[in-house]
């Protein structure tokens, strides 16, 4: 978003200006584009700092933060103006404060408005689980064909992330990548109110959120809302687990992507030859040949690709890319730690079992040197899926064979299934520091290659941070 006096006073149409000079400071930052933020702790540069409240944190306590950091433009709830006419006034004249009934619904609906002024594809991926990283891949996909993107930073999927988003559209983007999440019924439509995507993906179905989505028809018929604005000959992918579970009305007016040949796009790995793939549904049988060793990141970039190519994109072209992108932040993302102790895989950014198996067969799969260690922690929002959720990943944990250790924190693993014909060495720890100081303690004797996996609420990425 750029500041402008007239576009300001549209978006902003019932709020309050306060600056002491108002013409004035419009004439002297006319046309500075501002980066929307509402952690004034990831203030980079010019900034439209928007001051929400949470449960624990009030942004109204950071204003200083956020201009020293280059907040120009301050969204205030007009109840607690008095933490801005405190402020020094020399401060005071280097901003813009726009005081308002509610900061959020402000956030959400100046998002609305803005997303309107640009007529661009805009595309929206959601699923339960391969969303980022399938974002990311199709966002290098793109960015490698010449386009000019836009893309959630990082999983910016929220209600808040996706407004945020919105507000970084600028006149140089030809195309919008929208990752859209959702943990309870009703979500996705002011996300969809917000985005109004013009194309869509269903990456694929797990027990994710399922203590507020509670199981996989409601999962799809929910997520299924993100093509409710587009045409019926838009753009739209469904993974074939999803589609399953789809509308009929919507059966007919998707690509399913898959394994197996019942789907338009599918994939099959060359049997004895591991590196080789088919792929069919691409015009004509194709092989191509690859490195991937992770069975969901080989189904994010086939299905990226997928996507890429009924967008316009050359076929060749756009499967090379897929497979040249690299790891993203938090998603079995490999490092060196420091002291060479041997090489960590974070993939703590989230769990559900479905995504936990895939990243435990994946590190089975890894060819190394160095002795395996896994550390586990639980998977959250599972609701009545928890315990048999749990036991899915006991289940494979006793039929992997290259892992020398498991680490496990929290209760929600059941030890006596552990210890019962398991030939890993299995420990357990109530809480992430335990863990962290028992890892430690046996990276002192051996290098390894650990592997962490959980939800991200567990914390077990901070503890990657301090192992680099």
């Amino acid at each position: 978003m750029r500041i402008d006096y007239q576009i300001f006073k549209t978006l902003f149409a019932e709020a309050v200006f306060v600056q002491e000079s108002l013409d004035i400071w419009f004439a002297e930052h006319q046309g500075i584009d501002l980066d929307p933020v509402v952690d004034s702790r990831s203030i980079a540069k010019a900034s439209l700092f928007f001051a929400l409240q949470g449960a624990s944190i009030d942004g109204h306590n950071f204003l200083v933060e956020a201009i020293d950091r280059g907040a120009l433009v301050l969204v205030l709830d007009h109840n607690k103006r008095l933490f801005f006419d405190q402020l020094d006034e020399a401060i005071k004249k280097k901003v813009l404060a726009i005081l308002v009934d509610d900061v959020q619904a402000t956030l959400i609906t100046t998002a609305m408005l803005w997303r309107s002024l640009f007529q661009i594809p805009v595309i929206g991926i959601t699923g339960s689980m391969g969303k980022t990283t399938t974002k990311e891949i199709l966002k290098y996909i793109l960015v490698q064909s010449g386009k000019k993107v836009l893309a959630n930073q990082g999983n910016q999927n929220s209600l808040i992330g996706v407004s945020l988003t919105a507000l970084r559209l600028n006149k140089e983007h030809e195309i919008a990548i929208f990752e859209m999440g959702i943990n309870a019924c009703g979500e996705m439509d002011e996300l969809v109110a917000i985005v109004r995507p013009t194309a869509g993906m269903i990456t694929t179905i797990a027990h994710a959120h399922t203590e507020g989505l509670y199981d996989f028809k409601t999962i799809v018929r929910e997520k299924e809302k993100i093509f409710s604005l587009m045409r019926p000959d838009a753009i739209k992918i469904v993974g074939s687990a999803a589609y399953v579970f789809l509308s009929d009305q919507l059966k007919s007016e998707v690509i399913a992507f898959g394994t197996s040949p019942d789907a338009d796009i599918w994939f099959e790995e060359i049997m004895f030859e591991p590196k080789k793939i088919i792929i069919h549904g691409l015009g004509s049988m194709m092989i191509w040949e690859h490195i991937e060793f992770h069975s969901g990141r080989l189904y994010n970039r086939l299905q990226a690709a997928a996507f890429a190519i009924a967008l316009g994109g050359i076929i060749d072209d756009a499967l090379l890319a897929a497979f040249t992108w690299q790891d993203s932040i938090g998603r079995f993302e490999q490092k060196k730690m420091s002291d060479d102790r041997g090489y960590l895989i974070d993939d703590a950014c989230n769990a559900n079992p479905e995504s936990m198996i895939v990243a435990l067969e994946a590190f089975d799969r890894m060819q190394s040197k160095e002795d395996k260690i896994a550390v586990l922690g639980p998977m959250y929002e599972l609701g009545a899926h928890a315990e048999k959720g749990h036991d899915q990943v006991v289940k494979k944990i006793k039929t992997l064979s290259s892992i020398k250790i498991c680490i496990f924190v929290g209760d929600q693993f059941q030890r006596e299934q552990l210890i019962v014909d398991t030939k890993i060495k299995c420990l357990f720890v109530k809480e992430v520091d335990q863990a962290e100081q028992l890892l430690i303690q046996l990276l002192q004797y051996k290098k390894s290659r650990v592997l962490l996996k959980s939800s991200k609420s567990v914390g077990l990425s901070k503890m990657a941070q301090k192992l680099l």
